[in-house]
C-alpha cells in the first residue's frame, strides 16, 4: 500500500490470513474493526498515527486477536487509557512507540522501542 486510501480499502477487506504491506509514509487506522490472524508489515519509515482518529482503534466490538505489526512506528496519545483495548493476542516486532502506550490484552513486544515524554508513568 502506498496511500491512505489503499490502506483503508485493504483494512476494510482484511480477513483471517491477510497480510497488509505498507510502504514508507504515514497512515491512520480507518475505523475500529475486529481483526483475527492479520499481519501488518511496514517499510523503512512507515508510521501509523493513532492520534489522528478520536478514540481507540479497538474496543469491545472491535478486538484484535493474533494480529501482528512488524517494522512500524506508532505515534500514540499523550492521554491515559488509550491503546489496543479488549484484545486477544497482539504482537509487535521491531516497532517504535512515541507517546503513551497502554496495553490491554496479551501483547508481546520483540525488539521494540518506547519513546515516552510523559513523566507520570
Amino acid at each position: 500500500m502506498t496511500t491512505q486510501e489503499d490502506f483503508a480499502t485493504a483494512f476494510e477487506s482484511a480477513t483471517s490470513g491477510s497480510t497488509i504491506v505498507l510502504a514508507s509514509g504515514t497512515y491512520t487506522i480507518p475505523k475500529a474493526k475486529a481483526l483475527s490472524n492479520v499481519l501488518f508489515v511496514g517499510g523503512e519509515n512507515t508510521i501509523i498515527d493513532l492520534t489522528a482518529k478520536d478514540g481507540n482503534p479497538t474496543g469491545a466490538d472491535a478486538a484484535y486477536n493474533n494480529v501482528t505489526f512488524k517494522n512500524i512506528q506508532f505515534k500514540t496519545w499523550t492521554a491515559d487509557y488509550h491503546g489496543f483495548q479488549h484484545c486477544g493476542v497482539v504482537n509487535f516486532e521491531n516497532c517504535t512507540f512515541s507517546g503513551k502506550h497502554f496495553g490491554y490484552g496479551v501483547e508481546t513486544y520483540k525488539h521494540c522501542t518506547f519513546n515516552q515524554s510523559s513523566v507520570d508513568y
